[in-house]
């Protein structure tokens, strides 16, 4: 995660997001589909939650090669976190203004 909270109840709805009555069939042919695919489960099952609990939502998705910005969607080719004030723009871990340090 990018340096928010983890929360239980979130993860398992954004597991949810990964089974056949989430996933459209049309979705299989998306290039790059596996980190789209976490993106979408972030976006539409495991924000959601993280919202309704007063949590901040998540902001980026690694799956141990490259990192996704969930609000824009922008992959990065290692692992980032995004900027505290801005977290739509992925910087490296540890960056000045880094949300994950």
């Amino acid at each position: 995660m990018g340096g928010e909270k983890k929360y239980d109840l979130a993860i398992i709805h954004h597991e949810f997001g990964h089974t056949r009555f989430f996933r459209k069939l049309n979705d299989m042919k998306i290039k790059d589909f596996k980190l789209k695919d976490e993106r979408q489960a972030v976006i539409n099952l495991e924000n959601p939650i993280r919202l309704k609990k007063g949590m901040e939502p998540r902001y980026t998705y690694y799956n141990g090669k490259r990192t996704i910005n969930i609000i824009s969607g922008i992959p990065s080719e290692t692992d980032h976190t995004v900027m505290e004030d801005d977290p739509t723009r992925l910087v490296k871990i540890g960056s000045k203004g880094a949300l994950r340090k």
